[in-house]
């Protein structure tokens, strides 16, 4: 598990948002942070929109959910992937998750527990 990883979430029914992690797990498993990919309408924050072909799993025009950054444990994700509920995917490229990281720089919907964790981690500058 590293920085750009991406994963669904089961949750009973299957759950169709991607996550993309932010942070460094090995270096802060303590707080993992992850973003949710969600389809972009004009009520969504733009600070970061990902056109298709992007990334396999983008079909349409979509942007990360600044205001849904989660952060966990490592030991709590590897926890969720032994049980099943997790199914990872094509991680981002590099230039990808650059600009999902400015972004949560740039959002105005990002909670500040969040800012400043990704702040002390180093993720943004």
């Amino acid at each position: 598990m590293k920085a750009g990883d991406t994963f669904f979430l089961k949750k009973g029914a299957a759950d169709n948002h991607l996550r993309v992690i932010l942070s460094d797990p090995e270096a802060f498993p303590d707080q993992v942070v992850f973003a949710t990919l969600t389809s972009f309408d004009l009520t969504k924050e733009s600070a970061c929109i990902i056109q298709p072909g992007e990334h396999p799993f983008v079909k349409n025009q979509t942007c990360i959910a600044y205001d849904r950054l989660i952060a966990c444990r490592s030991t709590e994700l590897s926890r969720l992937e032994a049980a099943s509920q997790i199914v990872w995917n094509v991680s981002v490229s590099q230039v990808l998750l650059e600009r999902i990281r400015e972004g949560a720089s740039l959002s105005r919907d990002i909670k500040p527990r969040m800012l400043k964790i990704l702040l002390e981690q180093g993720v943004l500058d």
